[in-house]
């Protein structure tokens, strides 16, 4: 790409990632008003969040103070809890987390709050990689200001930035189901040696996909016909 479209790209990102950034730490109640929960690093049942987002932080949380990689939890696929539970590992951020004080509590209440407002940071990445697919997808296929209209559109969107203020697998899978499409259209455009790693990551984005919320596996009704036209 030429030096402006990649400051196009730069621009529609930090855009995008301001919107989203502002508000990923709406719901941290005052300690004060809590004072048998804040000591453990615990949240209250009654924290303001979004309903569902208590499964993606807390439940990594209760496998790794019980010590079990099985998350006990299928309503949607494993990737970001999964993701979650080895990241927090890694870094040591149940370290100083104890089951004592949990045992008999709502789940709802495992996870400390810094928790929630770092996870959160998986859909900001999800509606990241849809600007910059967006844009992608747009340049291919009729040129920049078709680009710049299609990141616009997904920078600002008020549905995309408003659930990307939350933990929800939806935005993450939309994420990759967008690199997919991109990654299958593009090896279509590509050079013949350039062909075979672009379906690959395809291929890659419709496993992401499908395997942080069910229904977007729905993406490969795109990559697939799009290989039998490649092959």
């Amino acid at each position: 790409m030429r030096p402006a479209d990649w400051a196009a790209v730069t621009l529609l990102l930090l855009f995008g990632a301001g919107l989203r950034i502002i508000g990923i730490s709406f719901g941290q109640l005052d300690p004060a008003y809590f004072p048998s929960y804040a000591p453990y690093g615990m949240t209250h049942e009654q924290l303001p969040i979004q309903p569902d987002e208590f499964f993606s932080v807390a439940i990594p949380v209760n496998m790794a103070l019980r010590g079990s990689w099985d998350p006990g939890f299928y309503e949607y696929p494993q990737f970001i809890v999964n993701a979650s539970h080895a990241l927090g590992t890694l870094i040591g951020a149940f370290d100083d987390l104890s089951l004592t004080p949990r045992q008999g509590r709502s789940l709802r209440t495992y996870a400390p709050f810094p928790l929630y407002v770092a996870s959160r940071m998986y859909s900001v990445f999800g509606g990241m990689l849809m600007i910059a697919c967006a844009y992608a997808v747009g340049r291919m296929l009729d040129g920049q200001y078709a680009a710049l209209l299609a990141g616009l559109l997904a920078a600002s969107s008020f549905t995309l930035v408003q659930h990307a203020h939350y933990i929800k697998p939806g935005t993450l899978a939309g994420g990759w189901m967008m690199l997919a499409a991109w990654a299958a259209f593009a090896s279509l455009h590509a050079r013949a040696r350039s062909r075979a790693w672009l379906y690959i990551l395809a291929g890659v984005g419709v496993g992401l996909a499908a395997t942080t919320r069910y229904n977007a596996a729905s993406v490969a009704l795109i990559v697939v016909p799009i290989g039998a036209v490649l092959l």
